[in-house]
């Protein structure tokens, strides 16, 4: 199912397409103060873009996790704004796929990626959100294929039907029995 909410278009070089949500809807999912100040300047001010496309991800009522897409100048003038600490929390929220590493890759080398997904699980430990997970130690054995693996398999495997990874004995399937389908929720 597809929700559409009120949207402008951001003013720009790249004239891309933002979504102006709420700041209540979200209040409660960024639960840093820095996240908060930077997520409204993505989400709230269309007149002072990053050059971003913004789609949200809904489990029911919850939102699970958002997408940012944009070319390789919008990910560094956006990430670039980010000290080390609010990076790595924000990122701790949002997926990021193969295509959108690529254009980040500029920015962010392979190995800082790597060092960057050890330093989020020790964040994430402390946050109620992703406690049940990470007691999981399957956890460690996806660190070991980049940040962007890692980073996908915490956010999703809460809520996927079937998590594939390898115990160092071969690969090992679980399947989740209860799955809801995440509620896409984009501009047009």
């Amino acid at each position: 199912m597809k929700v559409v909410y009120n949207q402008s278009v951001c003013q720009g070089s790249n004239t891309l397409k933002c979504v102006s949500f709420a700041y209540d809807e979200w209040r409660l999912l960024f639960d840093k103060v820095q996240i908060r100040y930077w997520m409204a300047q993505v989400l709230n001010n269309c007149q002072k873009p990053y050059g971003l496309h913004i789609r949200g991800y809904l489990l029911g009522e919850q939102i699970t996790y958002l997408i940012l897409e944009g070319d390789r100048a919008s990910y560094r003038k956006f990430y670039k704004t980010l000290n080390k600490h609010s990076l790595v929390m924000l990122r701790s929220y949002f997926k990021i796929d193969d295509v959108q590493a690529k254009a980040a890759d500029k920015y962010f080398s392979k190995r800082r990626i790597s060092n960057m997904s050890m330093f989020q699980i020790k964040q994430l430990r402390n946050s109620d959100y992703c406690n049940a997970l990470l007691n999981e130690p399957l956890i460690y054995q996806f660190h070991n294929h980049g940040f962007i693996s890692f980073y996908e398999y915490a956010i999703q495997s809460r809520f996927c039907s079937r998590i594939d990874y390898e115990d160092g004995q071969g690969p090992v399937t679980i399947e989740k029995t209860q799955f809801n389908h995440p509620i896409q929720v984009e501009t047009v």
